[in-house]
């Protein structure tokens, strides 16, 4: 039985050439588009539900210094109510009228002014006085009841002298909870005789929590619900707190049968020992709801490119189909030789097909020519190859028997020797060093110091030559030296250019150096203070250095050199010339830092 592999092969390869494009169009675009798609779509979720919990931590922090600096300021007033002896004088004396406050401070609406300062922060200040302490005021100052004696509120503050206890205040008539700051009163001999309450304005929590879409809640020491946006009683409240509190205020709860995002913090006012908690819950559920339809609308845009890229795509495989069936029949009128009907076949569209169809006429048309061609080269190449066996054979024929040039030679340095003729001696020996270093050359790498013990004989014959009017100087490091190989007699030829060319003619001063620099690779430099080169000779050298078909007779030797230098080490390294004409010419030889063998 076939694998469905093997069954999906041999369908695709009885598909027609349109029918493939759009197997190809939809398994290698519109699939991965769609993995990216759901990928993309997975992506932009969690990121968008991770941005608004992250949102709703700002927020909530942001709510929290608000509530802070404003928890502050209400104890800052408190304070400064409290230790103004003045204005307390007016809490603590007793007055039967309003006209003996009058009397007594000059300013009975001192209260009502505090209240009109902060208005934006507190709406009311209220002082409750035993019985024995009438007041006249009945907006601020108020009488303690048996039934106010009882509450929790002011047993706690009664309880922590001077310490301020915070609590909420509950307005009979529209329901409003406001955070309130209250504080014992202490009279001269430091007997509590009352206490303050500051009620602060019910805005400042109530519009954070009413405008959240999450579920928000302000709780008072962790147990009571100061202000919420959603039903809960005290034992979810208490549950609540003490879950955030063991992940440190963030993280994930179960609230009402929903996994929310939650997150709290805790508004501790100063020189108090009441906190407030401030909890915000994010459902999951609305989270990815609003975060699934950013995301949708997000992706309106790639559905249209998709949609239109897909009726491209069919217009394109519609128009190719029909020029590859136009090809096919043009191509058939080429091999029948029907140059009219073929032109009327491919169409007037001058288009990549046309160029293909032209290629393919040109083609038949040349096929001769080209056989031809390559017949033609072939023959040139054979003539070549004769040549070149022609000449090697000449140059084997023109070869002296080296055993008796060495023969001669030892003859004419015995004879030197024995007639006490110095310099005929060592000229004999070293130009028999050279002729035997030039016999034994080949294509094999000799080492650095090899290659300057030829020079410096090459050189030590031109001293008898010339004498002082040139003087030839060799540098390198010969320890090194024999630890390094280069192409044999590469040097050679531009000392001798140097010498012939540059030096000739020079009466006096001429001087030739010759140096080896050892770095990343190895540079052989030959310098001379000669004539030098004028730009245009420079430019023609530099040109037959790199011409390789057309070698001048004048310059074969240094481009032999530069030649055999990038055949066996690459473009990279070869020759280089620079001059200038009466200032002399300098030529560097680069080539890599060949190791001799068992060596580091």
């Amino acid at each position: 039985m076939q694998n469905p592999i093997s069954k999906f092969r041999g369908g695709a390869s009885s598909l027609k050439l349109g029918q493939r494009m759009i197997l190809v169009f939809a398994l290698g675009c519109f699939l991965p588009l769609i993995l990216v798609y759901v990928y993309m779509f997975q992506s932009s979720n969690r990121a968008l539900v991770a941005q608004q919990i992250k949102s709703g931590e700002e927020s909530l922090n942001v709510q929290k210094e608000i509530l802070t600096n404003d928890l502050n300021m209400v104890t800052e007033l408190s304070e400064r109510i409290i230790f103004d002896e003045s204005r307390m004088k007016i809490v603590l004396n007793t007055y039967a009228t309003e006209t003996e406050i009058y009397v007594d401070n000059g300013e009975s609406k001192v209260f009502d002014d505090y209240v009109a300062e902060y208005y934006r922060d507190i709406s009311n200040i209220s002082f409750y006085m035993n019985p024995d302490l009438i007041r006249g005021d009945e907006n601020h100052f108020k009488k303690v009841t048996a039934a106010l004696q009882e509450k929790d509120w002011y047993k706690k503050t009664m309880q922590v002298v001077g310490q301020p206890r915070w609590s909420y205040y509950s307005n009979v008539q529209t329901g409003q909870r406001s955070l309130r700051l209250t504080r014992a009163l202490m009279n001269g001999k430091g007997k509590a005789v009352g206490a303050i309450s500051i009620e602060m304005n019910p805005a400042l929590s109530e519009d954070y929590i009413a405008n959240q879409s999450a579920h928000a809640l302000l709780v008072l020491n962790g147990n009571d619900v100061v202000r919420a946006n959603v039903s809960i009683n005290e034992r979810e409240v208490k549950e609540l707190c003490a879950g955030l509190k063991q992940q440190n205020y963030n993280g994930e709860l179960v609230f009402h049968g929903e996994q929310c995002a939650s997150a709290g913090v805790v508004i501790s006012p100063r020189y108090s020992s009441d906190s407030y908690t401030l909890i915000l819950m994010q459902p999951y559920g609305g989270l990815t709801k609003n975060a699934v339809r950013t995301t949708l609308l997000s992706l309106i845009p790639l559905v249209i490119a998709a949609v239109i890229m897909a009726g491209s795509f069919i217009i394109l495989n519609r128009w190719f189909t029909h020029r590859i069936t136009a090809l096919g029949k043009a191509m058939r009128h080429v091999v029948e030789r029907s140059a009219e009907a073929a032109d009327g076949a491919i169409g007037e569209a001058h288009d990549e097909i046309w160029e293909l169809y032209n290629d393919l006429n040109k083609m038949v048309v040349n096929m001769q020519q080209l056989s031809d061609t390559a017949a033609n080269e072939r023959i040139e190449r054979e003539q070549l190859h004769s040549r070149n066996k022609d000449v090697e054979f000449k140059m084997l024929t023109t070869q002296i028997n080296p055993h008796f040039l060495y023969n001669t030679l030892e003859t004419m340095r015995m004879l030197a020797m024995i007639n006490h003729q110095k310099d005929i001696e060592d000229i004999s020996v070293m130009l028999t060093k050279l002729l035997r270093g030039s016999l034994e050359a080949g294509q094999e790498l000799k080492t650095l110091a090899w290659e300057m013990d030829k020079v410096e004989c090459y050189t030590k014959i031109q001293d008898y030559r010339f004498g002082d009017r040139i003087k030839a100087v060799v540098e390198y490091d010969k320890s090194m030296a024999e630890n390094c190989m280069v192409m044999p007699f590469v040097v050679q030829p531009f000392v001798e250019n140097a010498y012939v060319h540059g030096m000739e003619d020079k009466d006096e001063g001429g001087r030739i150096v010759i140096r080896a620099e050892i770095k990343r690779d190895l540079f052989l430099v030959v310098e001379d203070n000669g004539n030098g080169m004028t730009k245009e000779q420079l430019e023609d050298v530099t040109r037959f250095l790199n011409d390789f078909e057309n070698l001048d007779r004048t310059h074969i030797g240094i481009c032999n050199v530069n030649q055999r230098i990038k055949l066996r080490f690459g473009d990279a390294y070869g020759v280089t010339i620079t001059s200038a004409e009466n200032k002399g010419t300098r030529v560097e030889i680069r080539m890599p830092l060949v190791k001799r063998f068992g060596t580091e």
